[in-house]
């Protein structure tokens, strides 16, 4: 069925040719449980997100007033030549 428009007598048709194919599952809500530990988790990783979006700022409330960036002193393993 093959067919660029698209027409409500051809949906209709594509409907119940999926409703005869497909086997009839009556939704069940998920237990309480599962919803809670899905709260749970959405609102553990909103907090991870959270740190990570504070922890990106640090530097720049650490920043001085005047604007500069701070230099990192050179590290002991890289020598500077």
């Amino acid at each position: 069925m093959m067919s660029r428009s698209k027409t409500d007598p051809m949906d209709a048709e594509v409907l119940r040719e999926f409703a005869e194919r497909m086997p009839f599952v009556e939704w069940v809500p998920p237990a309480q449980a599962a919803l809670e530990l899905r709260a749970a988790s959405r609102r553990l990783h909103s907090l991870s997100n959270m740190l990570t979006r504070e922890k990106n700022r640090l530097p720049d409330c650490q920043r001085p007033k005047d604007g500069r960036v701070p230099q990192r002193p050179p590290s002991a393993s890289f020598p500077m030549i």
